[in-house]
């Protein structure tokens, strides 16, 4: 009998091990699953974290770009790009080290735009030379145009030019210091000059409309480039004559075509589609 009990003792002992086993198996499942959700729980935290972060970002970025609303170089404001980075926030929204590094480039991107904005309106209030050339590209440009006196005619390539803009500087408005000073160069010439380099400014920074616009005139630039300088003024004619002392000095500005009220009309629309329009960036 006692053989017996101790048999029944010793089988129940191994079922009670079997069964305390079985019960930590189960307990570490728990505790691999409670992992497991709370790491889930940490990704979802951090991807909510990283997806607030890149929306304040943007926030921010925004209000520095509705601050262009309005300038006339259309390029000044990389919309495009911060549209992309929006659009690539959404696709990799569950990834927040991706989201993470979009958020540092936009809060770069607006660092980057507050010093050209800075720069705009430091530039519209002061009139550095205090020169008419510049004055006039400081009241078209809004301050988004530089005025640089010098040797525009080696710029250009060209001998008789007396203002330049090149394409690897689309802001940049070269007027020829020495032909600006010449004695037959008078406030209307530097104006028209100005105001015909400007539109250069304008081409460059606005190609779309601009495309459009240059149908009128063959695609030739620099009959729209006078055209533009002569719509402004209200001019009539590309030739002036200047009085010195005892000289009457004959000058011919521009490219010799003088455009008719059609085209003028062509550059009024031009001037009203040109230029950065505000808008908000749209996120999926």
């Amino acid at each position: 009998m006692l053989a017996a009990l101790l048999v029944v003792a010793g089988g129940g002992l191994i079922l009670l091990l079997v069964q305390l086993g079985q019960a930590n198996s189960a307990l570490d499942d728990a505790n691999d699953q409670i992992d497991q959700q709370q790491d889930q729980i940490q990704q979802q935290n951090d991807m909510l974290n990283q997806k607030e972060s890149f929306g304040a970002a943007m926030g921010d970025l925004m209000q520095v770009v509705a601050q262009f609303d309005g300038a006339p170089t259309a390029t000044v404001v990389p919309i495009d790009d911060y549209q992309d980075a929006a659009d690539q926030a959404w696709a990799q929204r569950r990834d927040p080290d991706a989201v993470a590094e979009l958020t540092a480039e936009i809060q770069q991107d607006t660092t980057d735009l507050q010093a050209v904005l800075d720069t705009a309106v430091a530039q519209r209030a002061t009139n550095a030379s205090g020169t008419v050339g510049e004055g006039v590209i400081d009241q078209l440009g809004d301050g988004f145009a530089t005025t640089v006196y010098d040797d525009a005619k080696a710029l250009c390539g060209v001998d008789d030019a007396i203002g330049c803009v090149s394409s690897d500087e689309p802001t940049t408005v070269h007027l020829d210091a020495a032909g600006f000073g010449e004695v037959y160069t008078d406030d209307w010439g530097r104006t028209l000059v100005a105001e015909h380099e400007f539109a250069h400014v304008l081409q460059f920074t606005n190609p779309d409309p601009t495309e459009t616009a240059l149908d009128a005139f063959d695609g030739d630039v620099e009959t729209m480039a006078d055209c533009y300088a002569l719509t402004l003024s209200n001019s009539w004619t590309l030739t002036r004559k200047v009085t010195v002392g005892n000289w009457i000095y004959t000058v011919d500005y521009g490219y010799g075509y003088v455009c008719n009220a059609s085209q003028r009309d062509v550059i009024r629309q031009w001037i009203s589609d040109i230029g950065f329009h505000y808008a908000p960036i749209t996120q999926q």
